[in-house]
């Protein structure tokens, strides 16, 4: 409801220190910045002439930003609903030296159905494996006592099971990932796990011994 802006100011109203005609206050680069970051998020700014005669300025985003982030948002949905449904019922053998990723990991796979048994070292779960023989997945880290993540994937092995057996790592791409895949790894995610991927191995696994 001000005196609005001048055609000539209007011209230069988003450029760097443009301020006018005006005596307050200021640098003039506050309508530069806000023109900066819209422009960075795919939209535009615009000035235009308000019903009460003073300025007015328009925020605009193209549609597709909207339905990109729709599509996203149903994708995710559609992995946590896959999730659910693969992860449910399983017993999982979690071997995770870390008691807060432990916990952490172990309530993340609870949360979608799944049986957690956590071991706080890769002997402890290999000693769980080799009496219990009924879990579905093994998750290991890679450094722990006793017997650290390399050991029990190729202990594992050594039984001639064909059970998933997914190493988790800070680096899913190297040497070391190479190496545990050639000692009979399922897969090597990286850490912390994610349920969404941990499922997708999973999906995979079942749809290559089908």
């Amino acid at each position: 409801n001000g005196k609005g802006l001048t055609k000539t100011e209007q011209q230069h109203v988003f450029e760097a220190f443009g301020r006018g005609d005006t005596s307050s206050d200021g640098s003039g680069l506050g309508l530069f910045i806000v023109c900066q970051l819209v422009k960075k998020m795919g939209g535009s700014l615009s000035y235009e002439t308000s019903k009460l005669g003073g300025a007015c300025f328009v925020v605009s985003f193209p549609m597709e930003v909207a339905e990109q982030a729709q599509a996203q948002a149903q994708a995710q949905a559609q992995a946590q609903a896959q999730a659910q449904d693969i992860l449910s019922g399983l017993n999982i053998l979690l071997a995770e030296d870390d008691s807060f990723l432990a916990q952490l990991t172990q309530k993340m796979l609870s949360a979608k159905g799944a049986n957690v048994t956590v071991a706080e070292n890769g002997q402890i779960a290999l000693d769980a494996f080799q009496t219990h023989q009924a879990f579905d997945v093994v998750i290991t880290d890679l450094m722990m006592p006793e017997l650290d993540g390399h050991g029990l994937v190729k202990a594992i092995r050594e039984s001639n099971t064909q059970i998933p057996v997914i190493a988790v790592t800070a680096a899913v791409i190297g040497q070391e990932t190479d190496q545990l895949m050639a000692e009979g790894a399922t897969a090597v995610l990286s850490k912390p796990i994610k349920v969404d991927e941990l499922a997708e191995v999973l999906n995979n696994r079942q749809a290559q011994t089908a």
